[in-house]
């Protein structure tokens, strides 16, 4: 029973790490920010998320779901849900690229040519999705503590 409870505590250590700098930076960042900016920013990390669930293309539920059968090596099976991520990336971003003067308008109301907006989105985004899949093959392989100190949190 206390080593299930310790097993519980050790994958849930990060998320309350988080919520304590959530808790004490969100005073902090709403006194800096402009509602306007803040506004912006909050276009930018909805516009992130959106682009990580289309990157992941559910990679991160076919590790789980695969992980234990013994039809593949658990690191060629995580290999395997990379390569889709990339291959998504790859499409989407060329996509962003193309389309950059409108998003630039859609997140920051201004209608530049500036590519830094579109190539950061791209980026963050495919790394976001990278821990994704990393971090549920770290949750498979049963390491909470190395689970919870990669867990990321958007915006605190």
């Amino acid at each position: 029973m206390i080593k299930e409870v310790k097993k519980l505590v050790s994958f849930s250590l990060g998320t309350w790490i988080n919520f304590g700098l959530s808790f004490l930076f969100a005073p902090i960042s709403t006194f800096l920010l402009s509602p306007s900016e803040y506004g912006k920013y909050a276009l930018f990390i909805l516009t992130q998320t959106l682009l990580t669930y289309l990157f992941t293309v559910g990679m991160d539920q076919v590790l789980v779901r695969f992980y234990h059968e013994k039809k593949m090596e658990p690191e060629r099976l995580l290999i395997n849900c990379i390569l889709p991520i990339f291959g998504s990336f790859f499409i989407v971003s060329s996509i962003l690229l193309l389309l950059n003067r409108e998003l630039n308008l859609f997140i920051t109301d201004t209608y530049s040519s500036n590519y830094t907006l579109g190539i950061q989105l791209a980026i963050i985004s495919l790394l976001a999705s990278l821990n994704n899949v990393g971090t549920s093959h770290l949750r498979m392989q049963k390491a909470g503590l190395k689970f919870s100190f990669l867990q990321r949190r958007e915006g605190f």
